[in-house]
Parts: C-alpha cells; sequence; structure tokens
C-alpha cells in the first residue's frame, strides 16, 4: 500500500499496550506522514476482520455480562477507538491514561485466574505468565503460612512503551525490558521464597 519498505514499521508489533498501534503510527507519522493513511486503513480492516472472527464472537458472547464492563466489552471499546480518527491524530492525553488503567486491567485479569488456580489446585503457591504484557507481580496471600503470588515476566523483545509527550499528544519509548523470576527450595540457607527483578535498558538516540 505504500509503494516501499519502511523498517520503522517492523516494531509495530512490539508496541505495548498493542491498542495504542494507531497513536505510535502517529508518531512515526510526524516524520513520514505519507504513512498515515495506508496503515490507518490497514489498522481498521484488521479490527473489522477480528470482531467478524467466529471464534472472536463466541468469546465475546462467552464474557458477556448484562451489568458492568465485562473482559470483552473493554476490549471491543479500546480497539473500536483506535480505529477513530481522533486516535489516528493522537493528540488527547486522557487516551494515554485510559491505555495504562485498560492494561493494567486486562493484566489484573490474569492475576484472577491465577488467584482462582490456586485456589483450585493444592499445592501451587505461585503462577507465572509472561511475554505479551508488562512485569507485574500481585501477592495472593498466604497459603500454610507462606507467599503466594501472581507473576507476570513482560517480555524479551524490545517494547515501545506509550508516555504523554509533554504537549499532551501521546509518544513512545523503545526500551529493553528484561525479568527475572527465581524461586527457593525448602531449606534455602537464607530462608527465602522467591526473588523478583525487573529492569530495562534504553539506548541513545
Amino acid at each position: 500500500m505504500t509503494g516501499e519498505q519502511y523498517e520503522e514499521l517492523d516494531d509495530v508489533d512490539d508496541v505495548r499496550p498493542v491498542y495504542a498501534v494507531p497513536a505510535w503510527v502517529r508518531q512515526l507519522g510526524v516524520l513520514k506522514p505519507e504513512l498515515l493513511r495506508p496503515v490507518h486503513r490497514t489498522w481498521v480492516d484488521l479490527i473489522e476482520s477480528f470482531f467478524s472472527r467466529p471464534f472472536v464472537k463466541q468469546w465475546m458472547r462467552e464474557k458477556h455480562t448484562r451489568f458492568g464492563l465485562d473482559t470483552g466489552k473493554k476490549l471491543r471499546l479500546m480497539l473500536e477507538l483506535s480505529t477513530r480518527r481522533v486516535m489516528a491524530k493522537g493528540s488527547d492525553k486522557r487516551l494515554t491514561e485510559v491505555y495504562r488503567v485498560m492494561q493494567h486491567a486486562f493484566d489484573g485479569e490474569m492475576a484472577k485466574l491465577g488467584m482462582e488456580l490456586v485456589e483450585t489446585r493444592g499445592g501451587l503457591r505461585y503462577v507465572v505468565n509472561g511475554h505479551s504484557h508488562f512485569a507485574s507481580m500481585t501477592p495472593l496471600g498466604h497459603i500454610d503460612g507462606r507467599a503466594s503470588c501472581y507473576f507476570n515476566s513482560g517480555t524479551w523483545r524490545t517494547v515501545h512503551q506509550i508516555g504523554t509527550h509533554a504537549e499532551g499528544r501521546p509518544t513512545f519509548m523503545p526500551m529493553h525490558a528484561m525479568t527475572y523470576i527465581v524461586f527457593f527450595p525448602d531449606g534455602d540457607p537464607m530462608n527465602r521464597n522467591f526473588e523478583w527483578w525487573t529492569g530495562a535498558m534504553v539506548s541513545r538516540g
């Protein structure tokens, strides 16, 4: 659609949260305006195709609740919002805050599933998730006097994380993020249950 190769677009699947892609493209469009129209059109077509899939329709029905903002509604809200022209302009600071809230809400859903696993499976104290989200640790209480936790180890790829420019528009900072989770056996000489370390490295330029 663009008529030429843009290496910058290779990082599109590393944008976090993923539904901030249009705002990320807008940032690229500041330097290369010719990208805005074709990538926005492609994104709109992709979202429409996604919601038309039988599996997605069935999943949305299963997640539906009569009252409140269920997971399916959250997903539809954010993805449909990302196809609007206001999103392509990327000028509303409040949208950046919504992205953050929604990202943590989805990870909260995973933490809830972790709690259910701990409650239904005897002897389980830790649940570890990863790859597609930001790193996080959520305490789940104590089992037999020892800490129980849900961990999200994040991703091992370069993350283009959304932030807020001084002028209010969404902006992104690429970073290399890494999280280590270490579990210790019974009888550890330092009496440790686990260690959780997370950090990031940002390149110059």
